[in-house]
């Protein structure tokens, strides 16, 4: 890297931090006085509740290191003659499906029109 381009990138990491350290100090400013609003006897309406709730668990789970996403993987060995066969059970099952719900609209019109007239 040339040295304006290592300044550039320290600038920048420098500013993050001081962005991350702001963000952290508002973050404790509000849950204080979250909590001495939800501790005080003031009525907070339910609808106020379920979000202030919902949120806390939500941080409670990253803050605690639990994953946010969760992503099974489950690896299966098919040879390709069975998932050709499924393949085409599945297209078999689609046709007779489609089959079966044809409609001839000019049928149903005309027997509309009869039962009107």
């Amino acid at each position: 890297m040339t040295a304006i381009a290592e300044q550039e990138c320290q600038q920048v990491e420098t500013r993050k931090a001081r962005i991350a350290a702001k963000a952290e100090r508002i973050a404790d400013l509000a849950a204080e006085r979250l909590t001495d609003h939800l501790q005080s006897r003031e009525k907070i309406p339910a609808s106020a509740l379920v979000p202030i709730f919902g949120v806390a668990v939500d941080k409670l789970a990253i803050l605690s290191g639990e994953p946010a996403l969760t992503i099974n993987y489950h690896h299966t060995h098919s040879h390709q003659h069975e998932l050709a066969a499924a393949l085409n059970a599945a297209v078999a099952r689609i046709e007779q499906r489609a089959k079966g719900k044809v409609i001839d609209a000019s049928v149903a019109g005309e027997n509309a029109a009869q039962k009107e007239g």
